[in-house]
């Protein structure tokens, strides 16, 4: 299909606007024009026109055949595929059309637990499942770091956590979408961001209790009183590992092995004053 210039758009939908790239905003659909991408609210457009913009922006690029995960995150299909999975976006600025292979290529070596990745706008989806070696936040700043600098270009990630596979991974990833889209939007100063960089801005305008997101979060990690108890006590002494230690009339290194192998369960590190509160909103939240 031939695509429409925004003078086109502009005569059937007077109150489109046009934007030359992006990031955009997560109440808007972003339809790619001639001009650069014509954008809509999604409050001014009935349900129809909604997913009909939403089949046309993706239609032309994306193979779902190819790339199950699309409808999955984007058109609420169940994922049936046991296991733990994470949604990475990646932010890629002044990449080029021809460079697109040779990083797929390169990503595809960097996550070899990917189970799908495809071109979104300007954003790479990772669809990674939980593996032995899945890698932090500190290993892939580095590792983007140095993939800058081979391709010229510029990119700025949101790790998603893992979330066990029966979960609506369509919300979840509409609300780590938002969080990333805000956060570039408010120029975070961070390569890599989780959502504990960012839970205080994401949800300074949005009603935490009401969050999918994070209840599946507190649903996945907190199945027992004593890791419960364990975060409000941390948090209550404002992680100081031996005064907790002490509260909770546990060994200090015993204390410090229970927040390794959460480490290892959430990838989130309780020695992080934001991973912290994150876990602590949690269990304040649904507890």
């Amino acid at each position: 299909m031939e695509r429409m210039s925004f003078k086109e758009i502009q005569a059937i939908y007077p109150e489109a606007m046009l934007l030359k790239k992006g990031p955009f905003s997560s109440e808007t659909i972003n339809v790619p024009i001639l001009d650069g991408y014509a954008c809509f609210l999604r409050e001014d457009l009935t349900e129809r026109e909604v997913l009909l913009f939403s089949r046309l922006n993706q239609s032309q690029s994306i193979n779902k055949k190819r790339h199950p995960w699309y409808e999955i995150l984007f058109e609420n299909k169940q994922n049936t595929e046991d296991g733990e999975y994470r949604i990475i976006q990646v932010y890629m600025k002044h990449l080029e059309d021809s460079q697109k292979e040779s990083i797929l290529k390169e990503i595809r070596e960097i996550f070899p637990n990917s189970v799908d990745l495809f071109f979104y706008q300007q954003f790479l989806l990772i669809v990674e499942k939980r593996g032995l070696d899945n890698l932090f936040v500190n290993d892939l700043e580095g590792i983007f770091l140095a993939l800058d600098m081979d391709f010229d270009f510029s990119t700025r990630l949101f790790l998603g956590s893992f979330h066990v596979w029966k979960h609506d991974f369509s919300q979840l990833f509409r609300e780590e979408k938002k969080a990333f889209i805000d956060s570039l939007k408010k120029n975070f100063n961070v390569k890599c961001l989780e959502l504990s960089d960012c839970i205080i801005s994401v949800f300074s305008n949005q009603i935490a209790s009401e969050s999918g997101l994070l209840l599946s979060l507190y649903q996945d990690w907190f199945d027992d009183e004593e890791m419960r108890r364990l975060i409000r006590v941390l948090w209550e002494q404002q992680g100081n590992f031996s005064s907790a230690a002490k509260e909770l009339f546990m060994h200090r290194n015993s204390l410090l092995y229970k927040i390794d192998k959460f480490q290892e369960r959430t990838m989130l590190n309780l020695k992080n004053n934001n991973s912290l509160f994150l876990c602590y909103l949690l269990v304040s939240l649904f507890s």
